[in-house]
């Protein structure tokens, strides 16, 4: 979701790279770049919390149906 929502902001994807490799070491480092000054820090504090290599600490979406 965090990805999408980068690449809605930025028309770009958040991870780009010539190769595979280093794709893969950018995703992993979890380095992107920051968003335009146009947008609120809000929508950086939501993106640092979607974009987040370790798993526990990434926001999650969660849908509850109640029967």
């Amino acid at each position: 979701m965090g990805c999408v929502l980068f690449e809605i902001l930025h028309l770009k994807p958040p991870f780009r790279a010539r190769e595979m490799d280093g794709l893969y070491k950018k995703v992993n480092r979890g380095y992107y770049g920051k968003i335009n000054r146009v947008y609120s820090e809000d929508f950086d504090t939501i993106l640092g919390l979607l974009i987040n290599v370790n798993t526990f600490n990434r926001m999650a979406c969660r849908i509850c149906f109640i029967i």
